[in-house]
């Protein structure tokens, strides 16, 4: 019995599925996968799942069922490497966390800048500051209750007319409605 990282969402963080001749095989093809942040590894089948997540802000680690014998693994990420967040996009070509956007380097996509790092954008139900932290690309926000989730907006309107002999007036309220899924 071993450990392995349970995705929040395993079709928003899941890269690639292959085959690896061992766990350091496997971690090897992770570190080489640009997005890679997160591998499982089964012994037995010798499978190598690679997600882009990371253990902090996506997943959780779980004990793995008893037929399988399972290890996982994690990209440690150091301050070092985001020292030239910002900077001129020259000094980050050969950074595999961040990227040259609008001539500064910037964090890789679905990921963001916390003020040392680029962590991984939180999911559905995670705990979030602001929408930055949320995967824009899923349509989440950071709702009014401090999470990420889907805003839902629904315009509902009501119309009413009065008339009389003598005037006649007529108003329209509009109510809109956020759902949190």
């Amino acid at each position: 019995i071993g450990f392995e990282f349970l995705p929040s969402n395993e079709q928003a963080l899941f890269l690639v599925n292959n085959t690896a001749s061992s766990t350091i095989t496997c971690a090897q093809k992770c570190m080489t996968t640009k997005y890679c942040r997160t591998f499982n590894y089964d012994i037995q089948t010798k499978y190598c799942r690679l997600y882009q997540g990371d253990v902090d802000t996506t997943g959780l680690i779980i004990s793995s069922s008893s037929s399988s014998q399972s290890l996982y693994g994690s990209v440690q990420l150091n301050i070092e490497d985001f020292l030239n967040y910002g900077y001129e996009c020259s000094i980050c070509d050969n950074n595999r966390y961040m990227k040259c956007i609008n001539n500064s380097c910037q964090c890789e996509m679905n990921t963001y800048y916390d003020g040392s790092i680029c962590r991984s954008q939180k999911l559905d139900g995670a705990p979030c500051q602001n929408n930055i932290e949320c995967r824009n690309d899923l349509n989440l926000k950071c709702l009014m209750n401090i999470e990420c989730g889907y805003n839902y907006l629904l315009n509902y309107t009501t119309s009413t007319t009065a008339s009389s002999s003598s005037s006649s007036t007529s108003s329209s309220n509009v109510l809109m409605i956020i759902l949190h899924d």
